[in-house]
């Protein structure tokens, strides 16, 4: 179960980078930015739920991940708040993928 959300949320977080990028060209796309953060979020917490120990501990920190970039990008989305935006997407990924390998270690003899 965890191995699948957490590989959804890679997947989405892949997803919410590529909107970003078009983001910045096409204004149109926020709506589908903010859901997919949002989804993000939503996916983050029931993984905290569901799983247990360090895998808790990324999942929780996944979430405060997720609410910390939303309230970077609410205040200012030119320099260096783009950058730590950026940077904070990418602990996202990376704890997401993380949570992935470990689950499908556990499973291979």
């Amino acid at each position: 179960m965890i191995k699948g959300l957490a590989l959804l949320g890679a997947g989405l977080t892949v997803l919410q980078f590529l909107i970003g990028v078009v983001l910045s060209s096409l204004k149109f796309l926020f709506l589908p930015h903010v859901i997919v953060g949002i989804s993000l979020l939503i996916l983050s917490s029931v993984c905290s739920w569901k799983s247990e120990g360090m895998i808790r501990r990324m999942c929780l920190g996944n979430v405060f991940l997720v609410i910390l970039a939303g309230t970077v990008a609410l205040f200012s989305l030119r320099g260096v708040f783009l950058v730590l935006h950026t940077f904070l997407a990418l602990g996202v990924l990376s704890n997401f993928s993380v949570i992935y390998g470990f689950e499908r270690g556990r499973e291979t003899p």
